[in-house]
């Protein structure tokens, strides 16, 4: 059966809703896991379902990844600072002032004019420049010119390849009996030939496409099929350096897509830090960063009330009371049953 898309919007249905974000919840920190071990990078996520409740997961530690996000904003803030309006203004007007007439010096210089005052190691770097420029022109202009003549050589030789395939096919066609050869297989043998494949498959009551059209040995042709589908890979850090960078901007997307499909679909609170190897923050927050990071604060510290355990001599001595409360209740009840029976 093959997943059915389905509209981004809130689950009225209240059982539903709670299903979906059980398991969307589930897949969302495996994923969150994934992009943390491939690509060495910091997360904090923190979910809030619809009730209140709060699920989180850090790699390393929820309060010191929001406390590292904290600093980060700071230091963006102090980077960011930009000066008064009016400065800026009159800054750009003279910085672009200085670079148009030091542009315009350039180009009278490259057409031949006021070279009164330039020195001979100037005149000579002109020199090199006006023969380097005058070489990329050649060079572009003749590569213009065979750009069409190496296609028509191209195509050329294709309609040749063409032509002698079709005289050897037209050939083996005449040498060939009248007869059709018809092979029968059962459903017990498997498919041998690649179209008999591709027809069990179902692309070759959907496609065109024929492997017998198609000059490749069959078994290339299954290798290729395997290539296509999906592959797991083991779930450690990748250590080409390139190959992290693309995994990390893919997977990232990927586990913000989910973050904000599940927020949409079960009225969840999420946010979302994600600190990449060279230090780069990206965050998501279904409401607000701040705002999220604020309740999972307070979250904390009325849980931390609800947990308080005071300490052992309190302890024993409330169970004192209540156990000699409970022995005086006893002996009350021995007494009445001892005096009335």
């Amino acid at each position: 059966m093959t997943r059915r898309k389905i509209a981004i919007k809130k689950i009225e249905n209240v059982a539903a809703r709670q299903v979906a974000f059980s398991k969307r919840r589930k897949g969302l920190f495996k994923k969150a896991m994934e992009l943390s071990t491939l690509c060495d990078a910091e997360i904090a996520l923190l979910v809030f379902s619809a009730s209140g409740k709060l699920f989180d997961y850090a790699s390393t530690s929820t309060r010191q990844v929001i406390e590292r996000r904290n600093l980060y904003s700071d230091v963006n803030l102090v980077k960011s600072y930009q000066p008064p309006q009016e400065l800026q203004v009159e800054g750009e007007y003279f910085m672009l002032n200085k670079e148009i007439e030091e542009k315009t010096l350039e180009i009278r210089q490259l057409n031949g004019e006021e070279l009164q005052e330039c020195t001979l190691e100037e005149l000579q770097k002109l020199e090199e420049r006006l023969q380097r420029g005058l070489s990329r022109v050649s060079k572009t202009k003749d590569e213009r010119f065979m750009k069409p003549i190496n296609a028509l050589k191209r195509k050329g030789i294709q309609l040749m390849e063409e032509n002698r395939t079709l005289k050897q096919r037209l050939a083996r066609e005449r040498g060939q009996s009248s007869d059709s050869i018809v092979i029968c297989s059962s459903s017990d043998n498997p498919p041998q030939d690649a179209d008999s494949l591709m027809h069990l498959s179902g692309w070759g009551n959907n496609t065109s496409l024929s492997f017998s059209r198609i000059n490749l040995p069959f078994s290339l042709l299954k290798e290729r099929l395997a290539e296509m589908t999906r592959r797991k890979i083991a779930i450690k850090k990748i250590e080409n350096v390139a190959a992290r960078q693309v995994a990390f901007s893919k997977r990232r997307k990927g586990l913000f897509k989910k973050a904000m499909e599940l927020s949409t679909l079960c009225d969840a609170e999420i946010a979302l830090l994600v600190f990449s190897a060279s230090g780069k923050l990206f965050d998501y927050a279904s409401t607000s960063t701040r705002q999220v990071i604020e309740r999972r604060n307070l979250y904390s510290d009325v849980n931390l009330v609800k947990s308080y355990q005071p300490p052992q001599e309190l302890q024993v001595e409330g169970e004192y009371f209540k156990l000699n409360k409970e022995v005086k209740e006893n002996t009350l009840e021995i007494r009445y049953y001892y005096y009335h029976y």
